[in-house]
């Protein structure tokens, strides 16, 4: 959808419903940064990132703050997702089996070893006390990655089994990089993180 379409749906929403704030940084910035401006400004006990190319199932929030709070030793939880093209016809899904709990040592070393994420970032619920200063950066790919991985020195990971969300791969999206990139950004990061 063109920004404007966005923005004047954005501000109907606000309208109409006073726990609703449309924030915007006052210069255009990048991924991370406009994330973690959103991050500065939230002001619940929760936090959760929608970007306008990707479809969420409408149970996929209450699932994840029902988790949250049944396991309070949990910091972040993700769901499984779909990966579709820009027509929505499905391309692949990632998920598991079962609802879980794993240390964070363990979601670290097994993010590690398959070199991929349980969670990702536009299907994950974070609660607030979790994230604490720890905010995004790092080389844009796999950037989320460093957060995770912070969190989870101190928090458990939470995994939903259900797929409840779809990442939509269009070709003018940010995501879609040459695979010699994603290697570069996916050393760099895990080189400042160890």
């Amino acid at each position: 959808f063109p920004v404007t379409i966005i923005q004047h749906y954005l501000r109907e929403m606000a309208a109409r419903h006073p726990e609703i704030r449309v924030i915007r940084p006052p210069n255009a910035v990048g991924l991370y940064e406009n994330h973690n401006f959103c991050v500065e400004h939230a002001q619940g006990a929760f936090l959760s990132f929608f970007q306008d190319h990707d479809l969420h199932d409408r149970e996929f929030l209450r699932r994840g703050r029902q988790f949250l709070e049944v396991h309070p030793q949990v910091g972040f939880v993700g769901a499984g997702w779909r990966l579709i093209d820009e027509e929505g016809r499905i391309l692949g899904f990632r998920s598991r089996r079962r609802d879980r709990c794993l240390e964070g040592v363990e979601f670290i070393d097994q993010t590690l070893r398959q070199g991929r994420s349980p969670v990702a970032m536009a299907g994950a619920l974070i609660r607030r006390k979790a994230l604490g200063p720890i905010r995004l950066g790092g080389a844009l790919g796999f950037g989320d990655f460093l957060m995770w991985f912070r969190m989870a020195e101190q928090w458990q990971a939470g995994i939903l089994g259900k797929v409840a969300w779809s990442w939509r791969q269009s070709s003018d999206a940010g995501s879609r990089v040459p695979i010699l990139k994603m290697v570069e950004d996916y050393q760099t990061n895990m080189d400042s993180y160890l």
